[in-house]
């Protein structure tokens, strides 16, 4: 599906920006900060920070604390996470399953990383 639909199905306007996030979105192995965000498109925090909270508001993206900073993905891809507690370092792991038939959309494990604890 194009992005233009999929912002069309939210109810949100096609901007030039909100396309261009959309999309950093939808190739992201993992979550986004703003500061991510940042580094790719060319806007100011303040313009990303008010079109995340526009795309949460509309259930675009879901936003979860990682590594002590706001991170983003979007609402249809279930996330599973391992956050290092001493460089903070985020990364994917693979979605756990529950026996009793419960779903879940996202999850944060806290620990150490193999790089810290050497």
């Amino acid at each position: 599906m194009k992005t233009s639909e999929i912002l069309n199905q939210h109810g949100i306007a096609t901007t030039e920006l909100r396309v261009a996030i959309l999309r950093l979105l939808r190739r992201a192995q993992s979550p986004l900060s703003y500061d991510d965000m940042l580094k790719k498109l060319k806007a100011n925090k303040t313009t990303i920070y008010r079109n995340m909270q526009l795309f949460e508001d509309r259930g675009l993206v879901s936003k979860t604390e990682l590594g002590g900073k706001a991170r983003y993905a979007l609402s249809s891809k279930a996330s599973a996470h391992f956050v290092c507690n001493v460089c903070h370092g985020v990364h994917a792991i693979n979605m756990p399953l529950f026996l009793n038939g419960d779903v879940a959309t996202s999850a944060v494990i806290k620990g150490i990383c193999r790089e810290c604890a050497r």
